[in-house]
């Protein structure tokens, strides 16, 4: 392929090279030449060039990846504006009264020793000493 190819050489004002500069970097292109020979490909409408015709088949592979990706996204987009929107039904819903029956309450056991009342504060402090220790 490359014995194919000729070599053409030309003469750039500075503003023309700068500007094949920021479009070989902005295609990806490694040299000038090959920046050069796209741009003339694409003048002259030769879409039959190997390295454009390599270039167009690995984009449009990456375009239907992406639209595949945004298709997705957009789905979960879509889930979640009906997720917030079913939320937001819900808080602003107004809410019944609750009543609990008497049954729920919490009730405590009633101690059938009512010796534990009338104690006195020395004799509840007894009970925390160990057994055979006098105070």
């Amino acid at each position: 392929m490359a014995k194919d190819k000729h070599r053409v050489s030309i003469k750039l004002s500075p503003e023309l090279r700068q500007q094949l500069k920021t479009y070989k970097a902005s295609r990806g292109k490694r040299s000038l030449a090959a920046a050069a020979e796209e741009i003339l490909a694409t003048h002259f409408h030769l879409t039959h060039l190997p390295t454009q015709q390599a270039a167009t088949n690995g984009s449009i592979e990456r375009i239907a990846t992406l639209e595949a990706r945004v298709t997705y996204l957009s789905e979960q987009l879509e889930a979640l504006k009906q997720a917030i929107a079913t939320n937001q039904a819900y808080d602003s819903a107004p809410k019944p009264n609750v009543i609990h029956p008497a049954s729920s309450l919490v009730t405590m056991p009633e101690d059938d020793d009512d010796d534990d009342m009338y104690d006195e504060p020395d004799e509840i402090l007894y009970n925390f000493l160990e057994p055979g220790v006098q105070p």
